[in-house]
């Protein structure tokens, strides 16, 4: 729950200050690199917290004098209903940002980066016994 909500505030707060839509990308990857524990709970936190956003601000662009914007953009994708559109807004950018931190989290699962902080005072040599920094049992 905690993911999901540093997740929505901090792509909240990247939107209204840029306007970029990869954000969407970015944000969920590096909570999934740095913060998460599991591929579950990546998955979870990372589609929840953006596909909440988007359909919070599609939600609003609805009931704004942005109704009419999403209409036109609802036109285009040859949809009669906006509401529709924002719904695929918001499945498109839930699933969009699972991927993301589901890599960030596999990246950091290859690549082992986010491993080596947790245990500095302490590392296992080959032979299976544990030595502390200064090389003493």
């Amino acid at each position: 729950m905690s993911g999901m909500i540093l997740v929505f505030l901090v792509l909240f707060v990247l939107q209204a200050a840029t306007g970029y839509w990869w954000w969407v990308l970015v944000v969920p990857f590096l909570c999934g690199a740095f913060r998460s524990k599991s591929s579950a709970a990546c998955l979870r936190s990372s589609g929840l917290g953006a596909g909440l956003l988007w359909m919070i601000g599609g939600v609003f662009a609805l009931l704004t004098d942005s109704y009419q914007i999403t209409a036109k953009v609802a036109a285009m994708m040859g949809i009669d209903s906006p509401l529709l559109a924002v719904a695929l807004a918001t499945i498109v950018a839930a699933v969009a940002g699972s991927i993301a931190g589901l890599a960030g989290f596999q990246v950091r699962s290859t690549i082992g980066f986010g491993t080596r902080f947790r245990n500095i005072h302490s590392v296992r040599i080959a032979g299976g016994t544990k030595h502390d920094r200064h090389g003493t049992k």
